[in-house]
């Protein structure tokens, strides 16, 4: 069972019968915005109950950010290139990173990857126009981690209306710490953390830890190919 990876801004909420999609937490941007957990992925940190008072094992991911409407503290953070809101003008008011349990989505839909955008109506990049019509994979033989991120100018896209696609980048076992860490700090006239302030990753952080907190703060955390540090809330 493989899981592919896919972001964007897209119409309708995901849930756990939605055919193997899963996110990682959601942006909704009507009522001037804010971040809302996932509620088809579950953090699985036995080792690390928690942060600094704050639940993290078991909790869904995109948690830490429930409530939020400072979208800089999160994974949507500056996707409008630093500044201002994410207008929606073809209802595309949803915004995840998210992945796809293969195995799932073709025992409901077989080889047809019609259905990976039509029942979130997604998913798009910040225009609302450039969309993804298959989601991406990565090698299941490969030992190593696979971040999943939103394309903004902190991330090599300059250009406005292609931020909020997929990003990925990949951590060897053992350093997930220090690439984390690494990756969520902005840098630019906008520095700091893309995540809520009591985040408490750096690169000694064991990987067990960082992978969680990254999680429930709405980024995407794949090893081999499938979910790690965490689980499908069942339907």
């Amino acid at each position: 069972m493989a899981f592919l990876q896919f972001a964007g801004r897209y119409e309708n909420p995901i849930t756990a019968a939605s055919g193997g999609l899963n996110t990682f937490g959601v942006w909704k941007q009507s009522g001037g915005g804010v971040y809302e957990p996932s509620t088809t992925i579950r953090i699985l940190t036995p080792n690390f109950p928690g942060i600094d008072g704050n639940a993290l094992n078991n909790e869904p991911a995109g948690q830490w950010l429930q409530g939020e409407t400072n979208r800089s503290r999160g994974f949507a953070a500056y996707v409008s290139n630093g500044s201002g809101d994410m207008p929606v003008v073809a209802g595309k008011q949803l915004l995840s990173i998210g992945v796809l349990n293969e195995v799932q989505y073709e025992t409901a839909n077989g080889q047809d990857w019609n259905p990976f955008t039509d029942g979130p109506g997604g998913f798009y990049a910040y225009n609302e126009t450039t969309q993804s019509t298959k989601p991406g994979n990565s090698d299941p033989s490969e030992d190593e981690y696979t971040l999943i991120f939103l394309s903004n100018i902190y991330r090599g896209q300059p250009t406005l209306a292609q931020n909020c696609r997929k990003v990925v980048y990949k951590a060897d076992i053992g350093s997930l710490g220090a690439v984390v860490a690494r990756l969520v700090n902005t840098g630019g006239s906008g520095g700091g953390n893309a995540t809520p302030s009591f985040f408490a990753v750096d690169a000694g952080t064991d990987d067990e830890s960082a992978g969680g907190q990254l999680m429930a703060s709405g980024y995407g955390l794949l090893k081999s190919g499938q979910l790690v540090f965490a689980e499908q809330i069942p339907e």
